[in-house]
């Protein structure tokens, strides 16, 4: 498991409402405590996660793969391919760490749309925001 550490979130001081723990020059920087979530979860003893929203600017793919032991227990994932994921994820890898366990939609302007597999054309870095549904509630799968 990754450990907690202190680090420095960056604040642009322009017109950019975006933040990253990533340093930039030009960006107000303040210490920040940093918490991996397997640890968050451990301390609160926490057994399900009804609805988890993910915008690490990038990271989200890294958040969830560090996160893949309790991936069956979180109702709901919601998360984002950016061009910041370009180097780091791809839609692909996220079916293959979500798809046995969670069926996988894109947010368009008509609403959601399932993307029942994966397809190469499917891939957009544009900042396309996903959500993940798990396949067999908890509730159900303590009623088997």
């Amino acid at each position: 498991m990754a450990h907690d550490y202190t680090g420095h979130i960056s604040e642009s001081t322009e017109n950019d409402p975006s933040s990253t723990i990533e340093n930039h020059e030009g960006f107000a920087t303040a210490a920040v405590q940093v918490r991996h979530l397997m640890g968050v979860v451990a301390e609160l003893k926490i057994s399900r996660i009804d609805f988890m929203k993910i915008d690490a600017e990038g990271m989200d793919y890294e958040i969830l793969l560090n996160a893949k032991p309790i991936i069956p227990t979180i109702q709901v994932i919601q998360f984002e391919i950016s061009p910041k994921s370009i180097t780091k994820c791809s839609l692909k890898m996220f079916f293959e760490l979500l798809g046995d366990t969670h069926r996988i939609y894109i947010f368009t302007e008509k609403g959601l749309k399932q993307i029942a597999e994966y397809r190469y054309s499917d891939e957009s870095y544009w900042g396309a925001n996903y959500v993940a549904i798990v396949k067999e509630p908890i509730a159900q799968q303590h009623k088997q």
